[in-house]
Formats: C-alpha cells, structure tokens, sequence
C-alpha cells in the first residue's frame, strides 16, 4: 500500500505503523530517505518483510521526487532430502462412521 508514513520520524502514527507491522512478524528493510524535496528529507515508501536475511537499499533518481528501493532475498531452495512421501487419508470405515455419529449425537 501507498501509506506515506514518514518512520523516519518518531510520531504516534509510525508508531502505531511499525508495531503494527511488527506485530505481523515483518520487519522494514529499507533505512535511508526514499523522498527528498525542497529541502525535506523523508522516509515514506517501505518495504517489509519477514525473511531475516533480506536486505534494501534506496536507488536515488532524478525521474521523480521519490528514490527507487531494492530489495535482495536469499531464496536458495530447500530440497527435502528425505525421499520417503506420506499420503494421509481418512477411513470412512463403517466403525469410524459410527465413531462420528456418536460424537454428533452429543452435542
């Protein structure tokens, strides 16, 4: 979202903003000021995430009063060594069926 919250000052909004997003596990990674004009500086365009190893960085550019970010993830893939596949099902079993019914006749 485009939320224009400014965390790069301690206000009650980027406060509420950042513990928001904190308490959702993620985490800002970019750090240096993403807007820059008339002579205010400001840090309004975030990226979050929830990946440890992720690091931004902010692209200064002369198209717009806003700095383009980057974003670098390490995403190496996870390869499951252990070739053994379970496949869970459910028994519908007339003696399971019976199971259900009695909980059902319970409640």
């Amino acid at each position: 979202g485009d939320f224009n919250i400014d965390i790069s000052k301690d206000t009650l909004t980027s406060q509420r903003y950042l513990s928001l997003m904190k308490s959702f596990n993620l985490h800002n990674i970019i750090t240096s000021y993403t807007r820059e004009a008339l002579g205010s500086q400001s840090l309004i365009d975030h990226v979050f995430t929830n990946m440890l190893n992720a690091e931004g960085d902010v692209l200064v550019s002369t198209l717009s009063d806003h700095h383009a970010q980057a974003a670098t993830f390490d995403v190496s893939p996870c390869y499951n060594t252990d070739k053994t596949l379970y496949k869970y099902c459910r028994s519908f079993s007339e003696s399971n069926l019976d199971i259900f019914r009695s909980f059902l006749l319970k409640e």
